[in-house]
């Protein structure tokens, strides 16, 4: 696999050291389509981001820096080559995400695009994007994890394709997450239950089905779909108990 790594905290850094208003998201706007032409954008991943986050983002951002969140995610991806291999090129970003006061960021949906949808944003900008989020406690092991996750994901579905049922995804999201070391965090009588309610619907093209079987009932609920009597995220939960 010909994967680069390109350090984008420092940028989003910057960003967020400009006044919040209309001289930042000019700033942004720069950042992100720079020298590019027509349709491109130069630096793909800050697109992701909130350009108008408030304090607590840039906070984030420097405790990122500050515990070597480039290095480790860099690490991770070159521990990975050693396991992978794919042909075709793309880089890998590290951005920060705001879950917490970002009101066009639904944590939820951001990460349901891409298990269900991953190829999407591969073909468009050849650019393998891992999110870090203003709600969680910055964590260089998640970092890791999280970047070994995206980058198997990556080479998984340019084998197989995007997932159509869930079945599919569950699949999809168990290897990577085996991959990845990612250890069981739900206790055997929940998952059994979980196991149970899921069952009947590994089948479903569904998409509102399938995400309330994976992200459980407060995040079905949070998107407006029909919760099932699951916990959260009992269903990657179950992905991962499949190849335990």
């Amino acid at each position: 696999m010909a994967l680069e790594y390109i350090p984008l905290l420092e940028k989003q850094l910057e960003l967020y050291k400009v006044p919040l208003g209309q001289e930042r998201f000019q700033a942004y706007l720069n950042v992100v389509v720079g020298d590019a032409s027509g349709h491109d954008l130069e630096l793909a991943p800050l697109t992701w981001i909130n350009p108008m986050a408030k304090d607590h983002a840039l906070e984030q951002v420097q405790t990122l820096l500050d515990l070597g969140a480039e290095d480790a995610a860099k690490q991770a991806m070159l521990e990975t080559l050693t396991h992978l291999s794919i042909q075709d090129d793309f880089k890998v970003s590290t951005v920060l995400l705001d879950d917490l006061k970002g009101g066009w960021t639904n944590r939820y949906l951001n990460e349901a695009r891409d298990y269900f949808k991953p190829l999407e944003s591969l073909k468009k900008f050849s650019w393998i994007i891992v999110p870090c989020w203003t709600a969680d406690t910055p964590s260089l092991e998640f970092i890791r994890q999280t970047v070994k996750m995206y980058i198997y994901r990556a080479s998984y579905v340019l084998s197989h394709g995007n997932p159509t049922t869930l079945q599919d995804v569950l699949r999809q999201e168990g290897l990577a997450m085996r991959f990845a070391g990612i250890k069981q965090w739900l206790e055997s009588e929940d998952l059994e239950y979980s196991k149970e309610v899921i069952t009947p619907y590994l089948q479903s093209e569904h998409y509102p089905t399938q995400f309330a079987c994976l992200f459980g009932d407060e995040a079905a609920k949070a998107v407006g779909y029909s919760a099932l009597g699951l916990s959260a995220r009992a269903g990657f939960a179950l992905a991962l108990s499949l190849f335990d």
